[in-house]
């Protein structure tokens, strides 16, 4: 998918990045940029810009967090229960949910017992969320860990 356009090159992982940070705009700003991009590029972040509407992306800071820190990375381990309550700190049950999704959905009930007041939309967004693409969940598998390795002191004791 690398389009040539005079000098510069947009590759697949570039497009991506653009695609998920221009979900995260208002309809209007998003169009307004969109028309001034060339009609190969416009056609294909239109696609992709697709592909990411079902996923209802609430929060364009923490996705385009996300896909900053995405990259070519092998796959990764969940983090540890301490470690991924400290990471989802914060976030909206809507985020909660992917991360929970992406990285370890057998901790849910361990989310719900620290998490109560956000335990029922989480579970509600979890049954009705699509499969999250594998970058995806690597990515917020990773960015889960290292919000968590900065919320966790080393007694234990979330910051």
């Amino acid at each position: 998918m690398d389009q040539t356009a005079g000098s510069r090159i947009v590759n697949a992982f570039g497009l991506r990045k653009a695609a998920v940070a221009l979900a995260g705009l208002h309809p209007d700003d998003r169009m307004w940029l969109l028309e001034r991009l060339q009609p190969s590029w416009r056609y294909d972040l239109r696609r992709l810009i697709g592909q990411l509407a079902p996923m209802k992306i609430p929060d364009s800071d923490i996705a385009c967090e996300a896909v900053r820190i995405a990259g070519d990375v092998s796959p990764l381990h969940p983090p540890t229960p301490d470690r991924l309550l400290a990471g989802m700190h914060g976030l909206s049950p809507s985020w909660c949910a992917r991360v929970l999704a992406a990285c370890a959905p057998d901790h849910t009930e361990i989310f719900a017992a620290n998490a109560p007041a956000k335990a029922n939309a989480v579970r509600a967004e979890l049954l009705t969320l699509p499969k999250l693409p594998p970058k995806l969940a690597e990515t917020l598998t990773r960015l889960a860990r290292e919000r968590g390795e900065r919320g966790v002191t080393s007694s234990g004791e979330m910051h």
